[in-house]
């Protein structure tokens, strides 16, 4: 193996820049990821099952926690967030490491890693909170008949996956209409026999004008993606999870029903 090239920064007095105006420093054709796999939570509830029973019928159900973890990623608005705080480049605790021509991994401080953990997944606004298990009967026979889903942000007829890729002209011109700051519930699925789904959810946030979050729990999640950039790890999913759909729901909706639903189900005072 190749050995890896540190990047250098220049050395400058000022060391006290926030990691904000640092990234946008380093390129603005650079992708910074900050790494997340939900194989670690999943071998602490295997070891821990009995503390935490819903979440256990939800991984044997669903075989993973994707959508739960995506779920309390926007509940929590944890992506496209920069560490606060000052840095210091000749600390040894920051570490960036080029992993490709375009690419930049973060050692330091992670937020996903930092909270999203069991104890997190396990409030009932979450534990609850599956597309499935939160659909009715009816929504469920027609997403499993028409590929359409609640929250869907396209019409029954729009031709969202061509050729077993995205339709980009149409799904970028439909993240263009959304606000900056807005969640989009990215799902790859199959159905491999009748009534039974197979997918993985992952995210994406619109953080600016051509700039996108994009968040998968096996990965982790690439930030400052332009379009071109996101059209290709939506591709590369697609692929990866061997999907024969895909589904782009509205985030902020899901979460803000989901709220009112909890929100109802609390006693008055």
């Amino acid at each position: 193996m190749a050995k890896q090239k540190r990047l250098k920064f220049p050395s400058s007095e000022k060391q006290t820049e926030s990691v904000v105006d640092l990234e946008i420093a380093l390129s603005q054709d650079t992708t910074i990821r900050r790494t997340f796999n939900q194989a670690d939570l999943r071998k602490y509830l295997d070891a821990h099952q009995s503390d935490f029973p819903t979440l256990k019928r939800v991984h044997a159900k669903f075989d993973g926690l994707c959508e739960l973890i995506c779920n309390f990623v926007m509940f929590e608005d944890l992506l496209g967030k920069s560490m606060s705080g000052p840095l210091d480049l000749q600390k040894k605790a920051f570490e960036c490491r080029k992993i490709n021509n375009n690419e930049i991994l973060l050692k330091k401080k992670n937020p996903l890693k930092e909270q999203i953990n069991l104890f997190a997944l396990n409030k009932p606004l979450i534990k609850n909170s599956h597309l499935l298990n939160v659909s009715s009967l009816l929504e469920m026979v027609i997403a499993f008949l028409f590929n359409k889903f609640p929250y869907d942000l396209f019409s029954w007829l729009a031709p969202v996956v061509v050729d077993n890729k995205v339709n980009r002209t149409l799904l970028g011109k439909r993240l263009d209409e959304l606000p900056e700051e807005a969640y989009v519930k990215f799902c790859v699925f199959s159905k491999p026999s009748m009534f039974k789904f197979m997918g993985h959810s992952m995210l994406i946030k619109k953080t600016g004008h051509n700039g996108y979050s994009f968040f998968d729990p096996n990965i982790g999640e690439d930030k400052h993606l332009n379009a071109d950039a996101l059209f290709e790890k939506i591709d590369f999913s697609m692929s990866c999870y061997e999907g024969t759909g895909m589904a782009f729901l509205d985030g902020n909706s899901y979460i803000n029903n989901l709220k009112k639903d909890l929100d109802l189900s609390q006693p008055s005072i």
